[in-house]
């Protein structure tokens, strides 16, 4: 797959990537993505590349680029609305230098042929990494519905649940054809509703048959439409739609509800299991970045009404990277697992422990001033450097430590807590600072 009028385009490439950065810094949804400037001039610098490296790219290689791109952005927590729009930005940009140069206007086809290709494929990529995480949680819910003694409600959740996860398969695998039943009237989880009229007085619990009959008719006809644009390479929509159909789990949740008091105990826990994997790293098991910006706001408030110290520590992997060189990803990931358990082995009481990002975390420490906050960082740095790690050795942790000013937001003190880590690494790594 070549670009020719694209490469031209090239000479370009740092104007269109700043003036791309500079859209999405001056949105404040988008300046949340951001650390600070050096990680900004690391993104550009990659991003770059990647469009330069693709351009030369044959077919399948270009899929797969852009196939591991959108599960990146899935993994890393950006809404797929985000991605989508950043190409869409960068696509213009693209558009307004062939205008802005008189270059040629075939250029401009070869431009949004570009971009149209490689957002279909990232929401490809991201749609399918979306379903992967929910077939897991969906393969929970039905192992506790099925250690369940009950009978006719048990059946139809079984089915309700199967039925869902068939789709997901389906969905993830472009396949209509491996689909389950998509006809309503014909389904075996209409059927079994339809049971409980005819046993019953058309009533689900508090819910009208009638009711219920028209929730699902909306979600069995965006199960089709879904399918009507995956067959046509068009995964925006897909995606977009997909992610409407969550509705099944508000409407699952009430269902569940409904259906049975001894079944609903045990599905609130494994709705409960599926929230905590969305809070959760799956690595390490403990929470991340995403449940940080709730927990650490709800600690400014407390600190404001209360009078209480609030402060962070900030804690890096010194040449993590070496260790997944020298030794391999595997060990990498068991180093990061071993040193997640000496830091929660060392948390207190009133701190909370977060995976930041890659071979980073975070300690939320609740009533610690600053002083005592540096005191509890040496002695977690002390522990860590004593420790052995099986098959790689001695491995150190560098720290940064903020204190809540009473001013400013929960992105400046991250910053804060960030910047001196920065400056711990600096000085020599193996140090708090």
């Amino acid at each position: 797959m070549k670009f020719q009028s694209l490469k031209k385009l090239s000479i370009f490439l740092d104007d269109v990537f700043q003036s791309f950065y500079d859209e999405l810094l001056s949105n404040e949804t988008f300046q949340s993505y951001f650390k600070d400037e050096a990680q900004i001039q690391h993104l550009l610098a990659m991003q770059k590349k990647n469009f330069s490296d693709s351009l030369d790219d044959s077919s399948e290689e270009f899929k797969v680029r852009f196939l591991r791109l959108g599960k990146i952005h899935f993994d890393v927590s950006i809404p797929y609305e985000a991605f989508i729009a950043g190409a869409k930005i960068l696509n213009r940009e693209f558009v307004s230098k062939v205008v802005e140069n008189n270059i040629e206007s075939l250029a401009i086809l070869e431009v949004n042929e570009y971009f149209n290709q490689s957002i279909e494929l990232m929401a490809k990529g991201y749609l399918i990494a979306f379903i992967e995480s929910d077939k897991k949680n969906i393969d929970k819910i039905l192992e506790t519905i099925r250690n369940d003694n009950s009978d006719q409600e048990k059946a139809l959740l079984i089915e309700h649940y199967q039925w869902l996860r068939d789709l997901f398969h389906a969905i993830e695998i472009s396949s209509r054809a491996e689909a389950p039943n998509l006809d309503l009237e014909t389904s075996n989880v209409y059927q079994l509703i339809l049971s409980f009229e005819q046993n019953g007085n058309g009533m689900i619990g508090d819910f009208d048959i009638e009711y219920i009959r028209k929730i699902y008719t909306r979600i069995y006809n965006s199960s089709k439409n879904i399918f009507y644009f995956i067959e046509r390479d068009i995964y925006t929509e897909a995606l977009s739609l997909f992610v409407s159909l969550l509705e099944i789990y508000k409407f699952t949740l009430m269902f569940s509800n409904i259906i049975t008091t001894a079944i609903n105990d045990r599905m609130e826990k494994s709705l409960e299991y599926s929230l905590k994997m969305a809070e959760e790293d799956p690595l390490t098991g403990l929470l991340n970045r995403r449940k940080l910006c709730n927990v650490l706001q709800y600690g400014i408030e407390e600190s404001l009404k209360e009078g209480n110290e609030l402060s962070l520590v900030f804690v890096d992997i010194d040449y993590f990277k070496s260790i997944n060189d020298n030794y391999g990803h595997s060990r990498g990931d068991f180093v990061l697992k071993t040193f997640a358990k000496i830091l929660t082995k060392s948390a207190r009481k009133n701190d909370i422990l977060f995976r930041f990002g890659g071979e980073e975390f975070l300690f939320l420490c609740f009533n610690t001033d600053y002083g005592s906050a540096k005191e509890f960082a040496e002695k977690i740095r002390a522990d860590v450097e004593r420790y052995i790690f099986e098959g790689v050795g001695q491995v150190t942790a560098s720290f940064g430590v903020a204190t809540y000013d009473g001013e400013e937001d929960k992105t400046r003190l991250v910053e804060r807590a960030d910047e001196m880590l920065y400056k711990a690494k600096n000085s020599g790594r193996n140090r708090v600072n």
